[in-house]
């Protein structure tokens, strides 16, 4: 930034300023972006009070595209009734303006009509906008020219003084650190992010090694016990005792399906993944899911026409839906629509994606439930409905698949799991 400051003095002498400039560049010095303090809330106070105190109806923040050329309007002020801009420039248009940004920073015209430097404007925007004169400060980061920062004075011609160049520094300046505020913000809550993640990770980790130890200890006392019940089924009796019978192999059955879902969500050893295409999955547990859903709640599923090849396991994918299906059924005791979609996405670097959502019209989760929302036997559910395994065995599962689930929901708004899988 002080290099950025030093740049702007150099090219731009100060007088003596008036009490107002001064006044206002103290007004500015107060501008901060912080979590609270959005970067368009900066931009708005610093064009607001370049506005005022250059006594011109249009302050404009124009930033680079990557090629370096065009420009892009990111943040506009203008007086009542001053009609916006075009939200972009294309710099193949207008190449001895952006030229002369490159070469010399500052663009200043006290007369649009008799400048050459903005001939190029003049009739696709200066005078369609009704700009008489114009004054251009650059920002810089660091030794980059980044963008623009247009004063444009609406009326007759202007001359712009010397200590107008100087407060119109000033309001770049402001500019230039609201962006590297942003910049630092950003890089901040990513780094938070990511180490969340990664706490994550190694928390459900830990979990599964213990989950798994535990499930084959038990899932033998289980088996040791269905044998007994077995024998005790078949053997000559009250019939009394064959009740009792048939009431422990229904305990068993569910503490083995108990024991699935816990092995599913810890196993160390991965599981036997092949290429299988998400549409055939998905349309293949229709079925199932209608089943499932039917008298409670419509079941809505839809996707895309390009293949969705991706490397796992489909009887796992099938268990990711089923769980996913029955929260959503459960969320929905009055009724509404489970919708599942596929499709391909992109991914933040251009890449393609397998993408599925599942969607309901349920009750929603608060901040405190979707905190946990994937913590292995936390349930909101009673004990004799749930064990709290459904979604750490779904987070599970899409991990070992190298995707990435994410959940947007808000109380009584229903809830949205979005799942990204790279395509292969």
């Amino acid at each position: 930034m002080a290099d950025t400051l030093r740049r702007l003095r150099a090219s731009a002498p100060v007088t003596a300023e008036s009490p107002s400039f001064a006044s206002a560049r103290y007004s500015m010095a107060r501008i901060q972006v912080t979590e609270d303090a959005s970067l368009e809330a900066a931009f708005a106070r610093a064009t607001s009070i370049g506005a005022k105190v250059l006594g011109v109806a249009r302050v404009g923040v124009w930033l680079f595209e990557p090629d370096g050329r065009s420009l892009r309007c990111a943040f506009f002020h203008g007086a009542g009734g001053v009609a916006p801009p075009p939200r972009y420039l294309d710099g193949a248009a207008y190449p001895r303006y952006v030229d002369a940004l490159h070469a010399q920073r500052w663009v200043a015209a006290d007369d649009v009509e008799t400048e050459e430097i903005v001939g190029e404007l003049l009739s696709t925007y200066l005078r369609p906008q009704g700009i008489r004169a114009m004054l251009d400060a650059p920002l810089f980061r660091g030794a980059e020219l980044v963008g623009v920062v247009c004063h444009e004075h609406v009326g007759g011609p202007r001359h712009w003084t010397p200590e107008d160049r100087a407060f119109a520094g000033s309001v770049a300046d402001t500019i230039a650190l609201a962006l590297e505020q942003q910049d630092r913000l950003s890089a901040e809550a990513l780094a938070r992010e990511q180490l969340a993640r990664s706490q994550q990770g190694h928390k459900m980790e830990a979990l599964g090694r213990m989950a798994s130890a535990v499930a084959h200890d038990v899932n033998n006392l289980l088996a040791a016990i269905d044998a007994m019940a077995a024998t005790l089924e078949r053997a000559p009796g009250e019939e009394s005792a064959a009740k009792a019978a048939a009431s422990i192999r229904d305990v068993v059955s569910r503490g083995a399906g108990l024991t699935r879902q816990l092995l599913t969500f810890g196993r160390s050893m991965p599981p036997t993944h092949r290429t299988l295409d998400l549409r055939q999955v998905i349309t293949g547990m229709e079925p199932i899911l209608a089943a499932l859903v039917k008298g409670q709640c419509d079941l809505d599923i839809a996707t895309g026409q390009a293949p969705l090849l991706v490397h796992g396991d489909s009887v796992e994918v099938q268990q990711v839906l089923l769980n996913l299906g029955l929260n959503a059924r459960d969320a929905m005791p009055d009724g509404g629509v489970l919708r599942i979609f596929a499709d391909v996405g992109i991914s933040e670097t251009g890449g393609s994606l397998a993408v599925v959502t599942v969607a309901d019209e349920g009750h929603g989760m608060s901040e405190d439930v979707l905190a946990r929302a994937f913590e292995p036997f936390y349930s909101t559910k009673d004990p004799s409905e749930g064990t709290g395994l459904g979604l750490s065995t779904v987070y599970g599962i899409v991990r070992k698949m190298g995707g990435v689930i994410d959940v947007d929901t808000q109380p009584g708004s229903g809830t949205l799991f979005t799942i990204s899988f790279p395509l292969g």
